[in-house]
């Protein structure tokens, strides 16, 4: 059986995970979601908005992040997120409502607008956020 992942998760506000020991980790890259396993070749990722998948056995830790940075070094798997929300944590009915008033902000501005594509961000930030305390 293969050695399991060392995984610090970190925020600039805090450390949500400091050593902790899993079987697989799911994360969200720029180029697409990856999943991380004991043995996997070096790597360095850019994380965007989207869920972070801790698994140990049958059970699992999910998280919600805005983005940062995943490495993976051996069997160490380092994450630096700008922002990140454990399930428990998420208040699931202030993220619907944040959806809803992105989306009704966004249809009164241009798409070529500045504020456009923050309003964009902010409705998938909101999204992940509702995702993943419903999951």
């Amino acid at each position: 059986m293969a050695g399991r992942l060392k995984v610090s998760f970190t925020t600039p506000d805090r450390a949500l995970v400091r050593g902790g020991e899993y079987d697989a980790v799911i994360a969200p890259s720029v180029m697409g979601q990856v999943t991380i396993l004991p043995e996997h070749r070096p790597l360095l990722a850019e994380m965007e908005a989207g869920p972070i998948i801790l698994k140990s056995g049958a059970t699992s830790e999910s998280f919600a992040v805005s983005g940062g940075f995943l490495e993976v070094a051996g069997d160490t798997v380092t994450i630096l997120a700008d922002t990140a929300e454990k399930k428990s944590e998420i208040d699931s009915a202030r993220a619907q409502a944040a959806i809803k008033d992105a989306e009704a902000k966004l249809k009164t501005l241009n798409a070529t607008e500045e504020a456009y594509v923050d309003q964009m961000q902010r409705a998938k930030r909101n999204r992940v956020r509702a995702d993943v305390a419903a999951g």
